[in-house]
């Protein structure tokens, strides 16, 4: 199974590697994709990353909205613990709200 911790730190990895994004700016998972200034393709190739690395398919729009690490961290850790290789972004947009 795979934890949460593995999960946040594959996308802190990227944020900080690939999207350059400097640690600093990142001082928690309760910080939202939005207010660290990523432009849509470079957020849409981390979910590719995401995706290739535990075999899941994340719906493009997914990321685009209002949500903050911890959040996507929960989604994919969820969709990976029920077995689902495609999840509902719906449900976990709403409590991220």
């Amino acid at each position: 199974m795979v934890s949460t911790n593995e999960v946040k730190a594959l996308i802190l990895d990227f944020l900080v590697n690939t999207a350059d994004i400097p640690s600093s700016d990142i001082p928690n998972g309760d910080i939202k994709f939005a207010s660290l200034n990523i432009d849509s393709l470079t957020l849409i190739e981390m979910l590719g990353e995401i995706e290739g690395e535990y075999g899941i398919q994340i719906p493009q729009n997914f990321i685009l909205k209002d949500i903050t690490i911890d959040g996507m961290v929960a989604y994919i850790v969820e969709l990976l613990s029920a077995g689902k290789s495609e999840g509902r972004y719906d449900t976990m947009l709403e409590s991220e709200q």
